[in-house]
């Protein structure tokens, strides 16, 4: 007696059945009867929505070699629609059906008048309007303090204006603006000229105030050991769109070439005094006096140096022998004042006659 044990042989091509119902579900209510035992591969449920949902396209179960599965059938919304001046891109999905959108952009030179470009497909169809697309233009801009030097009726976009402003104002950002989509970019405005007191390091200014104006000026005073930095003689600085012109600052005075009545300096510093002078403090130079006149320190070439107040001690060449003046005495008499040369020092004495 011989036993033969049996197999069970799926072919390939063979699906297996359902052995239950489809699912129950919790927003959806199955439709029509599902009293057999088991269903065939290839069965569909269809589901209804419960009360209180909205039915978001077909809900389809399949069975699937024996296992419910659920079919994704969207629903469809046709074409969105094109829009003139403009166009638009599937930017989510890849047909016009139940989850896709589509996003609206303006041609170059056009903006969007809509506040929202984009349109979604939803149960109910496409949400929101088509969008709208106009030709970017703008209007004259008004300046005050100011005037466009080649006005138009009407500017289009990148279009680019040029305009000036009026005495003691000037530009707020720059004398040109272009149109945009969001207007005049940057905005065209003239600002009046104003310059806020000015800081005088080592000196003072006036007249004092809290504001000044185009062309305004002011006098600058230095301090004792300091001058105007600019060559001004009248040390005068005045308002302009850029600011204080020549810049009111007091530097160090330096010393310039002395002219010495009756007197000389070496040949080097006469020949290069253009080069030489000024000099820097601390340098030292050397004078001589003219014949017949001689130097308080009776030397024949004295040493003179530059301090912050000066040449250090003053370059001076007195006369040789004696000299007198006549001044007015303080009894209305003229008193004579004779200054005679006594080896280092001026020696005077005064004679009286009453008139």
């Amino acid at each position: 007696m011989k036993w033969v044990l049996a197999h069970k042989i799926l072919c390939p091509n063979k699906f297996v059945n359902c052995e239950t119902p489809p699912p129950r579900r919790t927003k959806e209510i199955l439709t029509g009867t599902w009293d057999k035992a088991s269903y065939p591969h290839g069965t569909s449920a269809i589901y209804n929505c419960r009360p209180g949902y909205i039915k978001l396209g077909r809900v389809t179960f399949e069975c699937t070699n024996g296992v419910y599965l659920p079919l994704q059938h969207y629903k469809p919304c046709g074409h969105p629609g094109d829009i003139q001046f403009g166009s638009f891109e599937l930017t989510a999905g890849t047909e016009f059906v139940f989850g896709a959108r589509v996003e609206y952009k303006c041609d170059e030179g056009y903006q969007m008048l809509s506040q929202r470009n984009f349109r979604e497909c939803q149960a109910d169809g496409w949400s929101n309007e088509l969008p709208h697309c106009e030709e970017v233009i703008c209007e004259p801009p008004r300046i005050n303090n100011g005037n466009l030097m080649t006005p138009k009726r009407v500017y289009r976009e990148n279009e680019r204006l040029q305009f000036t402003c009026n005495a003691g104002y000037t530009f707020g950002e720059r004398s040109d603006a272009d149109c945009t989509e969001y207007g005049w970019r940057p905005k065209p405005f003239c600002k009046e000229i104003r310059c806020d007191p000015p800081t005088v390091t080592n000196g003072t200014y006036y007249p004092k105030k809290k504001v000044f104006r185009e062309l305004e000026v002011v006098r600058v005073d230095c301090n004792p050991g300091f001058h105007f930095q600019t060559d001004n003689k009248e040390r005068r600085a005045e308002c302009t769109k850029n600011g204080w012109l020549p810049v009111p600052r007091c530097v160090l005075r330096p010393c310039d070439y002395p002219h010495i009545e009756n007197g000389a300096l070496t040949d080097y510093y006469e020949r290069y005094k253009e080069q030489a002078f000024p000099a820097q403090l601390g340098v030292s130079i050397y004078y001589r006096c003219l014949a017949g006149y001689v130097s308080e320190s009776e030397t024949t070439w004295p040493l003179i140096t530059c301090t912050k107040t000066g040449w250090s001690p003053a370059p001076k060449c007195l006369s040789k022998g004696w000299s007198a003046t006549a001044r007015c005495s303080e009894y209305g008499g003229l008193q004579l004042v004779i200054l005679t040369h006594a080896k280092s020092a001026w020696q005077h004495s005064s004679h009286t006659k009453q008139i």
